[in-house]
């Protein structure tokens, strides 16, 4: 890998990923899956939190799915009802009582963002040891058996660790990658709501319906992707395109298709029954086109929503949204095909699926692969004995040049010696037919200075 990395830096990324499937599994190198609140929620009991780690990027909202969560509950374990509680200046109080009376009425409490109320979470702690945890012990409260409590927050020194330790962490990752993006986007309320995915009022328009649904959510996806490319994909990288976003989207397309069906005046009896212009400019103009400030990226939003959003893909079956056909919509229209398809697409993500030329990945590879070895090299101080005064720094220091001085010498010791040039020229003149003659000559000339 480091002698790829010399010759191909944009590859290395792809060669650690290889390694990295190879020797622990491909499940370490997948984008991230949205996150298994069941598999938690079997974990957890009444006296057991469930601490929802939030990242910066996920843009998701984890109290949507615990309210969807919570109706898929056997009725021994559903709460009579879920309380949400965003946290900050003067909330701690009504939180401490949403708390008591949900614990005593089987309720589950969502208490968000508990990172803006660092002051306030000791009291929590202090709260859930002597009032909670002890039931069956003859103190605290009668706490229900369906009482759940779920905290949202991003990560912070102040979250007190007796709180964290005893309860079930689950991560909300950002998903890397227009697949993962896709596969979050089917698997995350609406889309993934049975009856809302039915479309039983306009059945005439199911299947168009289906497609465009999961046309939008590959739209999603690779506008997300595009922030990775810099300048090349937005001339202002840093659009905070949310979930929120394709969420009135798709619930904007289901509306719009339903009072397609309709009745209408006879004047209106002529229309397009899939009203595609109307919807495109209010996801691309209003919806996602609010983020954007740059002209130049509008029109290039609006053009990226056509090749994803359009009278081809709700009407052919397994229409092609890219130039090879790698990217298309399915065939089949049922929500576990979907799955299925979404996760089928390339990983990592093809150029084509963004609109962008295959050689716009050289700088996005080579910016990722600097990143992943400037990370490794920060971690590399544990290979020197952590020294107890700052008078052993140099010390660390020269156990760490030692190290990479040995990885040098090996390294030349297993190259080969200089090339034989008069056995290169002998054994391939230079001919007008072959240019790779002369290439070699000049590289077998050029060998020994890449050396020193």
């Amino acid at each position: 890998m480091v002698v790829l990395h010399c010759l191909r830096p944009d590859a290395t990324l792809f060669s650690v990923r290889r390694f990295v499937s190879s020797a622990l599994g491909p499940s370490f190198v997948r984008g991230a899956t949205p996150f298994d609140l069941q598999a938690s929620f079997a974990e957890s009991n009444r006296q057991t939190p469930i601490v929802l780690i939030l990242s910066p990027l996920a843009a998701a909202d984890p109290l949507a799915a615990v309210r969807t969560f919570s109706t898929t509950v056997p009725a021994d374990m559903a709460p009579t009802s879920v309380t949400a509680l965003s946290l900050g200046r003067g909330q701690g109080k009504a939180a401490e009582e949403a708390v008591r009376a949900a614990a005593v009425s089987g309720e589950w409490v969502v208490l968000q963002n508990c990172h803006l109320a660092q002051r306030w979470l000791p009291r929590l702690a202090k709260l859930w040891e002597e009032e909670v945890m002890p039931v069956g012990d003859g103190g605290g409260v009668t706490v229900h058996r369906t009482f759940r409590l779920w905290l949202t927050s991003y990560s912070t020194p102040a979250f007190p660790p007796a709180l964290l330790q005893t309860a079930v962490k689950l991560c909300v990752e950002a998903p890397a990658g227009m697949r993962a993006n896709t596969l979050l986007a089917l698997s995350t309320p609406p889309a993934s709501l049975p009856e809302w995915f039915a479309l039983k009022e306009a059945s005439v328009l199911r299947l168009p319906f289906r497609r465009l649904v999961y046309g939008l959510c590959m739209f999603h996806g690779a506008a997300l992707e595009r922030r990775e490319y810099g300048a090349v994909g937005w001339n202002e990288p840093e659009y905070d395109f949310s979930k929120a976003d394709l969420d009135i989207s798709l619930k904007q397309l289901r509306e719009a298709l339903v009072n397609a069906v309709a009745p209408k005046e006879p004047q209106e009896e002529e229309e397009d029954e899939l009203p595609l212009y109307a919807l495109q400019y209010l996801i691309a103009e209003c919806n996602y086109g609010g983020r954007v400030s740059d002209a130049h990226d509008r029109r290039l939003l609006v053009s990226l929503l056509r090749q994803f959003f359009n009278h081809s893909v709700a009407r052919l079956r397994g229409a092609a949204v890219s130039e090879s056909g790698a990217y298309r919509i399915p065939e089949e229209v049922s929500l576990p095909h979907f799955t299925a398809a979404a996760d089928s697409l390339p990983d990592p993500t093809l150029p084509e699926g963004l609109g962008l030329d295959d050689n716009a990945s050289m700088a996005r590879n080579e910016r990722q692969s600097a990143q992943l070895l400037a990370a490794t090299l920060a971690t590399q101080r544990h290979l020197a004995p952590p020294p107890p005064l700052a008078a052993s720094l140099d010390e660390g220091l020269l156990a760490s040049q030692a190290l990479t001085k040995r990885f040098q010498r090996d390294m030349l010791d297993r190259l080969p010696l200089n090339f034989d040039l008069k056995d290169i020229e002998r054994r391939f003149p230079v001919s007008r037919t072959d240019a790779l003659s002369m290439v070699l000559r000049l590289e077998a000339r050029r060998y020994p200075r890449d050396l020193l």
